[in-house]
């Protein structure tokens, strides 16, 4: 008789470092003075994740280094 295994699941991260990767990932490529409409979508999605970690998370990035 084979015995089967079941896989494990992979743990979910949380909601916080998510939003942190995405930040940092963001954080790269967004301008500060953007020139076409591509660059303020990607500048105002910067600002929203930013708003977001330092209002629910107390996240100030400048100061994580």
């Amino acid at each position: 008789m084979e015995v089967y295994k079941v896989p494990q699941r992979k743990r979910k991260k949380s909601l916080r470092s998510r939003l942190v990767d995405e930040y940092t990932k963001v954080s790269k490529t967004a301008k500060r003075d953007p020139k076409n409409w591509k660059e303020v979508a990607e500048r105002m999605r910067w600002e929203r994740l930013r708003k977001i970690l330092g209002r629910r998370y107390d996240y100030l990035p400048q100061l994580q280094r």
